[in-house]
């Protein structure tokens, strides 16, 4: 599945943010991190950020029982 990933960029490498369906959904998790940044004091959150688009799987172990 296609989704878009949103890394934080820091001195010690890209954190993952999240996926998103939309690049709508992406910017406006973005939109709400820039609000938690100016209005919450949520200094460590300031930084650069990117979108990346990603192909996405969660594999899960299969119980196979006889």
């Amino acid at each position: 599945m296609e989704k878009l990933a949103v890394f934080k960029v820091t001195d010690n490498g890209m954190f993952i943010c999240g996926y998103f369906d939309t690049k709508e959904d992406a910017i406006r998790y973005l939109t709400e991190v820039g609000k938690m940044i100016n209005f919450s004091m949520q200094h460590q959150l300031v930084g650069e950020y990117i979108i990346v688009p990603t192909l996405y799987y969660n594999l899960q172990q299969i119980n196979i029982t006889k």
